[in-house]
């Protein structure tokens, strides 16, 4: 049984990686934000003044602000990585969401990435 799981997460993390590249880099813009039940644009402007980018490397994802975040799950086509501040769902379609962990998950930021 505990083969199938150590399987089962390793073959999801590689899965993760075939939607965003590996050692590629990514440039993601902030699209919205959802605060409070409430969905708010982004102006895009600031949106490019402040890309969020990074690269997988190892399974982890590498931020430009040299932030390291941890495979920690997947669900259905979300892959799920988190550390000590933040946690960031990578989804099929280059979509990106950030979470701060502090704000118990009244705030989302959500981007649009692609290859930079």
């Amino acid at each position: 049984m505990r083969i199938i799981l150590i399987g089962f997460l390793f073959a999801s993390s590689l899965f993760a990686n075939e939607i965003f590249k590996k050692e590629t880099e990514y440039k993601c813009l902030n699209t919205f934000y959802i605060q409070s039940g409430g969905k708010n644009a982004v102006n895009k402007k600031d949106s490019e003044e402040n890309p969020f980018i990074f690269t997988i490397k190892n399974g982890n994802i590498h931020s430009n602000n040299e932030r390291v975040f941890k495979f920690m799950s997947n669900s259905r086509f979300i892959y799920t990585y988190t550390n000590p501040d933040y946690t960031l769902m990578l989804s099929k379609n280059h979509e990106m969401s950030l979470v701060p962990k502090k704000l118990r998950g009244q705030l989302q930021l959500d981007f649009q990435c692609k290859e930079n």
